[in-house]
């Protein structure tokens, strides 16, 4: 484990309230504004924009104060070996919701999917840019800094407890304390196999985590008819996400113990 890093953590401390307090600023009127006017509907969440207009906000405003506090890059082939965990992770997440889905009777209605006179493509051309826009805010900015407290798994579930939060007030779902709840807990999951997935510089880390975010991100769509998530989904997705999550997270740790025994071989 890490240890912590309590002086570049303070220098850090207000570009990340920044970021926090415009994120969410941002994401409320553009979600309210999109809603009232229909702008952009069914081709891009505007509430997308927000956390990547927190994360310009506290760099632009703090730039100096940041330099030296970002993560050293990887090797490739360390990227490349976890973004094939990753979309293996992706497939498995995927298809144990689908199994819990099926096993719960629960039809989902692909064949509505989209929303009528936007192209489905355009559509799922839209969820992806989302995706990036979140990737380049949390795994990009937020992570980093939060890991300088000395702990990425901390950090991780930090990062996902809010985005949860931001997850559930922003996207439409069942209004059922259930729903939500799962809705929060299945994304702090995802958020933990994500930060643990992503290693090396801010470039690296959202290259990767978009790509395997983006394979969930649309696939759930898809699954909803880009609509509401119903409480059936929702259960189905925190039972995929913590599994999965919890099976990756082993690997890592075993994977990290033989890499220490061959060091003191």
């Amino acid at each position: 484990m890490p240890t912590p890093d309590t002086s570049r953590l303070e220098r850090a401390f207000v570009p990340l309230v920044i970021f926090a307090v415009t994120a969410g600023i941002v994401s409320v009127v553009l979600d309210v504004w999109q809603d009232l006017s229909g702008v952009a509907a069914g081709v891009l969440p505007l509430a997308a924009l927000g956390p990547a207009a927190g994360a310009l906000a506290a760099w632009a405003s703090h730039r100096r104060t940041l330099e030296g506090l970002w993560p050293a890059p990887v090797a490739r082939r360390q990227v490349i070996a976890h973004l094939v965990l990753g979309v293996v992770a992706s497939a498995v997440f995927l298809g144990l919701t689908l199994a819990v889905l099926a096993l719960a009777g629960v039809a989902l209605p692909v064949a509505e999917f989209g929303v009528d006179g936007v192209p489905d493509v355009v559509t799922i051309v839209g969820i992806i840019v989302a995706v990036a826009l979140q990737e380049l805010a949390i795994r990009g900015f937020a992570q980093p800094i939060l890991e300088l407290a000395g702990s990425r798994l901390l950090a991780t579930i930090i990062i996902g407890l809010v985005w949860g939060f931001w997850v559930v007030q922003m996207f439409p779902m069942h209004d059922t304390a259930l729903t939500v709840g799962a809705v929060v807990l299945a994304v702090t999951a995802f958020a933990v196999l994500l930060g643990h997935l992503g290693n090396g510089s801010v470039l690296q880390r959202v290259a990767l985590t978009t790509v395997v975010h983006a394979i969930v991100a649309v696939a759930v769509a898809l699954m909803t008819g880009a609509r509401e998530i119903t409480q059936p989904v929702a259960l189905a997705l925190l039972a995929a996400s913590a599994i999965t999550t919890i099976v990756f997270m082993a690997m890592f740790a075993a994977a990290q113990k033989k890499r220490a025994r061959r060091a003191t071989a």
